[in-house]
């Protein structure tokens, strides 16, 4: 009898910790990266010449975003 007692104890405990836990990560401020265009067709160039195009990132999180490496593909 007390081994089960102990057994059903230990199960909601863990029940109502884990409930604990998704509040916490719910209020968590994040950033959160919308990238507008990923991909943009370059038109033919000639040797020399210079083209230029903006990519547009949106932070739609609640936290900054900080963007600390761009590489170019």
């Amino acid at each position: 009898m007390k081994i089960k007692a102990i057994i059903i104890l230990i199960f909601f405990f863990c029940l109502t910790q884990t409930g604990f836990a998704e509040d916490a990560k719910k209020t968590s401020p994040q950033p959160e990266i919308k990238i507008i265009e990923s991909t943009y067709a370059f038109e033919t160039l000639a040797e020399g010449e210079e083209i230029i195009h903006d990519f547009t990132i949106k932070n739609t999180g609640n936290a900054p975003l900080d963007v600390l490496k761009v590489k170019p593909g």
